[in-house]
Formats: C-alpha cells, sequence, structure tokens
C-alpha cells in the first residue's frame, strides 16, 4: 500500500539491477501496479472475478485508492464470494506466485488463480 515492493522498476530505480521488464509478461516496467493487474498474463483473473460494471474504476485508480476501494467494497464480483477478502488473497498469491518466478523459474499464474474462483 505504500509502493515499496521490490518490483524489478523498484530495484532499478535503487540501482540494484539494469532491467524493469515485467517477468511475466515481458511488456513494459514492473511496477506494483503492473503487477498486481496491469500485466496481461493477469487479465484474465481480473475479467472474471471483477463485474464488468466496476472495470473502469477497478482499472482506473492509483495504487492507494485501489487497494482501499477493493478492501471496502461490499460488490461480490463475479463470485459468490467475500469480495474484500477474495481480492486481498488474491493479490498476496499474485505477488507470492511473481516471487516464484523471479527466483524459483515456475509459476502457477494466471489459470490456477481463475479456476479458484470456480471451486
Amino acid at each position: 500500500m505504500h509502493g515499496r515492493l521490490l518490483t524489478n522498476h523498484e530495484c532499478m530505480r535503487r540501482y540494484m539491477s539494469n532491467n524493469d521488464t515485467c517477468p511475466c509478461c515481458h511488456h513494459g516496467p514492473e511496477t506494483i501496479m503492473h503487477m498486481v493487474w496491469d500485466c496481461e498474463e493477469l487479465t484474465l483473473f481480473w475479467d472474471c472475478s471483477v463485474p464488468s460494471h466496476s472495470w473502469a474504476k477497478f482499472f482506473s485508480l492509483g495504487l492507494h485508492e485501489w487497494i482501499q476501494f477493493n478492501l471496502s467494497s461490499l460488490d461480490s464480483g463475479n463470485v459468490n464470494l467475500d469480495w474484500p477478502i477474495l481480492f486481498g488473497v488474491a493479490t498476496y498469491h499474485l505477488w507470492n506466485d511473481r516471487n516464484k518466478l523471479v527466483f524459483n523459474n515456475r509459476t502457477n499464474m494466471p489459470y490456477t488463480y481463475v479456476s479458484m474462483l470456480f471451486l
């Protein structure tokens, strides 16, 4: 929420790396917002879970507002689950899976998360 995750973009900004590219889609810099919803590898997950009437707001907010909006939303999304809980668990797993890709060269993204919605 404070923008302190060490994404590739942040590592490059701190002179810890010379590459800020997203390790999942290899398009553009891996910022926090890219890593949690803008990466094309995650589009299928969010398209399946976020109701279409919420897409405009969901995909336009800044990081702080995006987190607050989703953690306080009463909308249950496209699944019959408590949205703030699903959102929190999903973003945790997206970050965890990104780290598995970066450090262990393996990932479950994105299809594991889409199937998780419908279990």
